[in-house]
């Protein structure tokens, strides 16, 4: 089982009180490696650190969520990307996850509950793929 504690996930956020409240129900979970942003220029300058998570709002100035999840997704196409919006518009959050997002949160009374549903979604998808590739690991070690 992969551990939670090995994960790397980069929130970013304009809004300060997100970013610690994410942050904190993150570290909540048992995550401790959680960098927070408060924009997409500050994420891309950092995406050295290989990243399993971002946490990516819509409303990142001076880009577009959309715009650095394309970007994001193009250049490391492996991260686990899970955008955020306060905005409930069905065609944002449908290409959202066209451009590549895992899934998406809608903010609001519920971030306490959904958050750590969607990480969990992710810690398990990341265990299925290593359980896999170890699988055909060993038999890639038959032949």
């Amino acid at each position: 089982m992969y551990s939670n504690k090995r994960l790397k996930i980069f929130i970013v956020d304009e809004d300060p009180i997100i970013r610690e409240l994410y942050k904190q129900y993150l570290f909540n979970m048992g995550f401790t490696y959680v960098d927070v942003f408060e924009n997409g220029w500050q994420c891309f300058e950092q995406l050295h650190k290989k990243p399993d998570i971002i946490i990516l709002d819509y409303d990142v100035p001076p880009m577009d969520g959309l715009d650095i999840l394309k970007k994001i997704k193009r250049m490391h196409p492996g991260i686990y990307l899970v955008f955020t919006t306060s905005n409930e518009n069905r065609q944002l959050i449908d290409n959202a996850l066209k451009y590549g997002a895992f899934d998406f949160i809608i903010k609001g009374e519920m971030d306490e509950q959904t958050l750590p549903q969607v990480v969990n979604k992710i810690t398990m998808a990341i265990n299925t793929v290593k359980r896999n590739n170890d699988s055909f690991m060993k038999i890639l070690n038959l032949f």
